[in-house]
């Protein structure tokens, strides 16, 4: 039996059907740097954390153009009626529900 939906309507399955394999995605990867944090400085773990919020900051800016984009055609569809709609679980469907609030 497995467990499916949101916190508040669990329904029992028998669906044993797996979750795709993600492991192959960049962003399911092991960061080498980081694959002995547990015995690293604590100044150079703090580095390494800034580092990489340096890297997902510049990653973003280069997507600036359509970032942008994206949102004045949210925006648009929400001024004449439309919808958005977020499909997630984890942070992203936490992050939906924060947005809908």
């Amino acid at each position: 039996m497995y467990m499916r939906g949101s916190n508040r309507q669990l329904k029992m399955t028998t669906d044993p059907t797996p979750t795709p394999d993600r492991s192959h995605l960049l962003t399911e990867q092991r960061l080498p740097e980081s694959m002995k944090l547990d015995v690293t400085a604590i100044a150079d773990a703090v580095n390494l954390m800034l580092d990489q919020d340096r890297r997902a900051v510049e990653a973003v800016a280069a997507q600036k153009q359509a970032i942008t984009r994206a949102i004045e055609i949210v925006s648009s569809a929400l001024k004449s009626g439309g919808r958005l709609i977020y499909v997630g679980a984890g942070t992203s469907g936490r992050l939906g529900v924060l947005d809908a609030a």
